[in-house]
Parts: structure tokens; sequence; C-alpha cells
């Protein structure tokens, strides 16, 4: 071959390298890009999780209060029972009472209605 060939040949050569060159660097802009954009991706998904981290911690002391708080509740709804319990026992005592207060009133009444006619029976005889 003449040098004009081998130069032709080498020179096509070198075009062909250099295109390729050109390629593989167009390649590795657009895998720099991608990893660029990656790395944003992934540095949004932590600031999410780390979101989701204190969404879950902030309802998890939620639920604790809550169930504090129903505790609570449960406690106060005893007492409350408790107490309408010791309301109704006082009422039913003071029916009792009332009721034999009552009675002892119709003694008393009982026992005035027979003084005053002793007390007649008393004076007839006295009288006569």
């Amino acid at each position: 071959k003449s040098v004009a060939e081998r130069e032709n040949e080498l020179s096509s050569r070198f075009k062909e390298m250099e295109s390729q060159h050109d390629m593989i660097g167009a390649r590795e802009e657009e895998c720099n890009n991608r990893e660029v954009e990656n790395t944003k991706t992934l540095q949004a998904v932590s600031l999410r999780e780390q979101d989701l981290d204190e969404r879950e911690r902030r309802l998890s002391e939620r639920e604790k209060l809550c169930a504090e708080q129903k505790e609570k509740l449960n406690e106060e709804e005893a007492a409350v029972a408790k107490r309408s319990s010791d309301l109704d026992s006082a009422a039913s005592d003071i029916s009792h009472r009332e009721d034999a207060a009552s009675k002892q009133k119709e003694e008393l009444v009982t026992r005035e209605e027979a003084c005053r006619r002793l007390e007649v029976d008393l004076a007839e005889t006295a009288d006569a």
C-alpha cells in the first residue's frame, strides 16, 4: 500500500476512534447526570423517611397519651359507678328511715289519741 493510502486509513481509523471517544464521553456525562439525579432522589427519600419516622414517633406518643387518658377515664367511670352505688344505698337507707319515722309518727298520733281519751276519761271520773 502506498503511504497516502495508509495515511487515509489511519486518518479514517483515528476519526472513528474520536467518534467513539465522543460517544463514550456523552455516555459518561449521561451517567454523571443520572448519578446526580439519583443522589437527589436518595436525599429526598431520606428526608421523607426522616419525616415518616418523626410522624411515627409523634403518633406513638399520641397513642400512649390516649391509652393513659383511657385508663384515667376508666378509673373515673369506676369512681362514678361506686359513688352512684353509694348514693343508691344512701337513698335506700333514707327511704327506710323515712318509713320508720312515718311509723313512729303514726304510733305517736295513736298514743296521743289514747292519752286524750284517758284524760277525758279521768276528767269524767273526777267529775263523777
